[in-house]
Order: structure tokens, then C-alpha cells, then sequence
């Protein structure tokens, strides 16, 4: 065979992947349905990943025993074991409502992993892939300052992320008044 063949070829491949990632992540922007998730954010800036902010939702820790809890008692879940959580719409914003080991039937629900599970206290961490939130150094900075001064009560903070019927998300802007919705596109 060729050896300029199999180069361009190996190339092409290489750039299937790539493309491959890039659709799987906006997927959710194109097709999602959008859903607003009460956050709390944390470590605003760090100097060695850019300007970005971690986000955390209530299924960051979430306690078992306070939910509709579908997992099967009988096996000790492990870091990166998949679970769904079933979404339950309260006033303008989604809360947890159940978790399972199966994809639900129906209803709105985020596909996660577990991070770390704690089945003496009935505590499970769940990654749903949407604790990052980049944007441009300038919204950054604003962002840092405002969530330094932040009332949680008067003013929450909350992020619109669009949902696919199978679970994924993406985080589509961040709501905070005094910040005019900071948005990923601008």
C-alpha cells in the first residue's frame, strides 16, 4: 500500500475524532432542552487552567436517604460507575429528585459518575460534566467580584444548561442579574 496513502488516511482519521469530540460537546447546545440548576461557585480564577469558574449543584453531595433512591443496595458503587438523576421542576429552577443505575423512562434527568460513595453515611458525589464554566478574563473577574459579595437568598445564582433526552448537559450561560447573563457565545 501507499505510504502517502496510509499518511493521509492516519490524518483523516485524526481529524474524525477530533471533529467526533467537538459534535459530542455541542450536541446538547444544538438539541438540549433548557433547564435551570441552582449552583454555588467556587475558586473563581486559577492562574494555571485560564479564567473559568467551578460550579456546584446540589448532587455534588447528595444524601440518599433525602431523595427517591433507585441505585441497587446491593452493590458498592465506585468511581466512574454510571447513574442517572431524575430532575423535578420546583418554581423556576430543577431540583434532584431520584437517583438510578438505569436510564429513567421518563421525565428529565442528568446522566452522571459517581465520584465517591459512601454507603455508610448514604452519601454519593455525582459528576454530571458541567462543574466548569469558562468564559473571557474581563466576565471573570466581574463574576469573582460579584460572587465574593453574593447573597445567596436575595440574589442565587443559577445556570441554564441544556438537557438531551439522554442525560448529557451543557451549560449553555450562567444567570446572575448583575452580570447581564453571562452567555459561553459571547
Amino acid at each position: 500500500m501507499n505510504k502517502k496513502y496510509l499518511l493521509y488516511l492516519f490524518i483523516a482519521f485524526q481529524a474524525l475524532i477530533v471533529l467526533g469530540m467537538i459534535g459530542k460537546s455541542i450536541y446538547p447546545l444544538w438539541v438540549g432542552t433548557p433547564v435551570k440548576l441552582l449552583i454555588e461557585a467556587r475558586d473563581p480564577r486559577d492562574i494555571f487552567r485560564g479564567d473559568y469558574v467551578v460550579l456546584s449543584y446540589d448532587f455534588n453531595s447528595l444524601d440518599l436517604d433525602s431523595i427517591d433512591n433507585q441505585l441497587d443496595t446491593s452493590y458498592d458503587y465506585h468511581k466512574g460507575d454510571v447513574v442517572y438523576l431524575g430532575l423535578e421542576k420546583r418554581g423556576e429552577y430543577y431540583y434532584t429528585r431520584s437517583i438510578h443505575d438505569t436510564e429513567p423512562k421518563s421525565g428529565l434527568f442528568l446522566k452522571g459518575t459517581v465520584n465517591y460513595f459512601r454507603s455508610y453515611s448514604s452519601q454519593i458525589d455525582v459528576n454530571c460534566g458541567i462543574a466548569s464554566f469558562f468564559t473571557d478574563s474581563e466576565k471573570a473577574k466581574l463574576l469573582e467580584q460579584e460572587l465574593r459579595q453574593q447573597d445567596i437568598e436575595e440574589n442565587p445564582l443559577s445556570a441554564t444548561v441544556m438537557l438531551t433526552s439522554g442525560g448529557l448537559a451543557r451549560i449553555k450561560q450562567i444567570n446572575y442579574p448583575e452580570i447581564n447573563n453571562l452567555t459561553t457565545g459571547e
